[in-house]
């Protein structure tokens, strides 16, 4: 069992994978255009604010979510010890100012933060590329602007 575990391919690929992931995703979008870069900001940016607090997965979380609200239950009924409760010693870690709640809200800021400096970077890249295509499409064509008009 454990030659076939030492031989899968997925274990063969984790080294790859584990590098990629540590690459900054600036680094990783360097070679693609600012429109890219743009867009890829903006994924960033929008996926984190669903960890937030008061995102789609961070709301599930609060006592009044999907999760949070059925721990609060099952204290309520007493199948889980008051340590779970949003105000016990556990149940508050989880909350945005606990330490595993509130490491999320950083984190998420963090991506947050990161989004909107991938999409601002892009387009800082793109507007000189831009003002070139702007030069290039203003150049006077013949019997277009009224110069030439002869031709």
């Amino acid at each position: 069992m454990l030659r076939a575990l030492a031989s899968s391919p997925l274990l063969a690929a984790a080294p790859a994978a584990a590098a990629t992931a540590a690459r900054p995703l600036a680094v990783m979008l360097r070679p693609f255009s600012s429109e890219g870069k743009e867009a890829a900001g903006e994924m960033v940016k929008e996926t984190a604010k669903e960890f937030k607090k008061d995102g789609s997965v961070g709301s599930q979380f609060e006592a009044d979510g999907a999760i949070g609200g059925k721990v609060q239950e099952m204290v309520d009924k007493g199948a889980l010890p008051k340590a779970f409760s949003k105000d016990g010693k556990i149940g508050q870690q989880f909350t945005s100012e606990g330490n595993v709640g509130g490491t999320v809200e950083r984190a998420a800021e963090k991506e947050e933060h990161m989004g909107e400096k991938i999409k601002r970077d892009a387009e800082r890249q793109g507007a000189p590329a831009q003002r070139e295509a702007n030069e290039r499409s203003s150049v006077a064509q013949p019997g277009v602007d009224g110069r030439n008009s002869d031709v």
